[in-house]
């Protein structure tokens, strides 16, 4: 009987062990996972090619494929101006907008609009160096030229594109100062939105109302 209660009492032990080791096991096997799947690599950022591409290829953007290429080319070469297009495009496309590049041509020495976004004319305006106290400024008045002279006869918008030393040197008090310098119920007539946009993101936004009047729309 002794000997018996040993012998229950070691096989007792031994299914304790064993059990244990194969929780151990099936523990270090599920850390194992966890740490792997944690230290799988992140998705590669695209290259300004391959972003390129992506717009060749996309249905919803039409219009003058020789202006397109163009654009596509100089922002691969590192243009900073096609680069804005460039990204101003994608930003349209990711909220669903279909996108007419509009033919290079010169009216009056003054070069068309860029583009036609949801049937709206739009100019886009880019800039990497650090904010003056006139950039925006001259750069409403421009796109207004621009889509005045356009022979459309059609009023429309400019969005403006702060990147890099301008994103950083940007704020809400000196751009609006900026923007309703030009954009007012006198000026600028041929446009009828403002939008400035801070390393992609909509940063302000100033439109002209039925009666004239310029209204900031965002933030509210």
């Amino acid at each position: 009987w002794s000997s018996d209660v040993c012998s229950s009492d070691l096989d007792e032990g031994q299914g304790e062990e064993e059990g244990q080791g194969e929780d151990e096991g099936q523990g270090e096997e599920e850390g194992q996972g966890e740490e792997q799947g944690e230290d799988e690599t992140p998705a590669r950022e695209p290259t300004m090619e391959e972003r390129a591409e992506a717009i060749r290829r996309n249905p919803r953007v039409t219009g003058d494929r020789v202006a397109l290429e163009k654009m596509l080319r100089e922002a691969v070469a590192g243009d900073d101006g096609a680069i804005g297009e460039l990204e101003a495009i994608e930003r349209w496309l990711a909220e669903g907008r279909q996108v007419e590049v509009l033919p290079e041509q010169q009216n009056a020495g003054v070069k068309n609009p860029d583009y036609r976004v949801d049937g709206e004319i739009v100019e886009i305006k880019t800039r990497n160096e650090p904010l003056n106290s006139r950039w925006i400024k001259d750069n409403i008045r421009s796109a207004n030229d621009q889509i005045e002279n356009s022979g459309t006869g059609e009023t429309g918008a400019v969005e403006i594109q702060l990147r890099g030393d301008a994103a950083e040197s940007a704020t809400l008090e000196g751009v609006e100062r900026q923007v309703r310098g030009q954009f007012t119920p006198t000026r600028s007539l041929s446009l009828t939105r403002v939008s400035v946009y801070v390393d992609g993101q909509l940063f302000g936004e100033w439109v002209r109302n039925a009666d004239g009047s310029i209204t900031r729309t965002y933030p509210p």
